[in-house]
């Protein structure tokens, strides 16, 4: 048996891995823990009742609100050999020849020895300004491994909310001063903006091969995720730009996106600047109304 525990992304990805490989469904267990919030990985009911099929389909057991409690009943931990875990209910127990664990991202041992015995402050996760720097003003730090200072009272936004690319780039260009001798003008920046984090605005990407051999891709702007339906509720939404693509998809206008994204309409999406045009489009629709 193997068993695949979690709640990200990989839980399926893996499935879907695991199936292609020629392991049998009835020997894979896919054990979920309680939601930390009430967001799911894939946020779309469509996408999970499909999974779900596919998932039931090739035989795979899911369990659900299920905590692991231990493995090997406690002992030697070097060759898992079965797993407990316990739910609101009754407890049970998987025996097993691999364990693939994508629960509860922390930081592992060594890092945090490395980091308390060069005391750096940690909180959870190594402690940050704005700026990127730790409490050693010679060490900076960015990525999902940090968080900010709680100063700022932001506790809700880290760098996993934003794109590692653009974190960085920013961390790159915030260095740059060291390493070039050419003067730079300084300009003072507005009073109290030292206590305000930085936001970033490229989007994030997640994908990967589904539970039924659904290719799956997700993009989003830099945000605390929210339940799908509550965003839908809203009346603004940034599809709109894109030529109406959501109904042109279900209407069948669209069989290729490749296609239909180099069309002469979307050319102004690609400019440097097209976000700044929008933004004064509203301003002017804003100002007549």
């Amino acid at each position: 048996n193997v068993i695949v525990y979690g709640n990200t992304i990989d839980i399926h990805t893996t499935v879907e891995t695991l199936l292609s490989l020629g392991i049998g469904g009835s020997r894979i267990h896919l054990v979920q823990p309680p939601l930390s919030s009430n967001v799911t990985c894939l946020n779309n009911n469509e996408i999970e009742s499909a999974v779900q099929e596919a998932l039931s389909k090739a035989g795979v057991s899911v369990y659900y609100d299920s905590i692991l409690a231990q493995w090997n009943e406690g002992d030697d931990p070097d060759l898992i050999t079965c797993a407990a875990f316990t739910t609101n209910t009754k407890p049970f127990k998987l025996q097993c020849s691999a364990f693939f664990s994508f629960a509860y991202r922390t930081v592992d041992y060594e890092t945090f020895k490395a980091i308390n015995d060069a005391c750096l402050v940690f909180d959870g996760r190594l402690v940050i300004d704005t700026e990127f720097h730790t409490n050693d003003v010679s060490i900076r730090a960015a990525g999902p491994l940090t968080k900010y200072s709680r100063r700022y009272y932001v506790d809700e936004w880290t760098h996993s909310n934003f794109s590692s690319k653009e974190i960085g780039f920013e961390l790159a260009a915030s260095m740059l001063n060291l390493f070039d001798p050419t003067p730079k003008p300084f300009s003072k920046a507005p009073e109290g903006t030292d206590r305000l984090i930085p936001m970033y605005k490229e989007c994030k990407i997640k994908g990967g091969v589904l539970p039924g051999g659904y290719n799956y891709l997700h993009i989003s702007k830099p945000e605390i995720p929210i339940r799908l339906d509550l965003e839908l509720a809203l009346c603004d939404h940034h599809e709109r730009l894109l030529n109406d693509l959501y109904y042109r998809w279900n209407e069948g206008q669209i069989t290729d996106l490749y296609s239909y994204f180099r069309e002469p309409w979307s050319m102004a999406i690609y400019h440097d600047r097209f976000i700044d045009l929008k933004k004064e489009l509203r301003q002017i629709l804003m100002s007549e109304q």
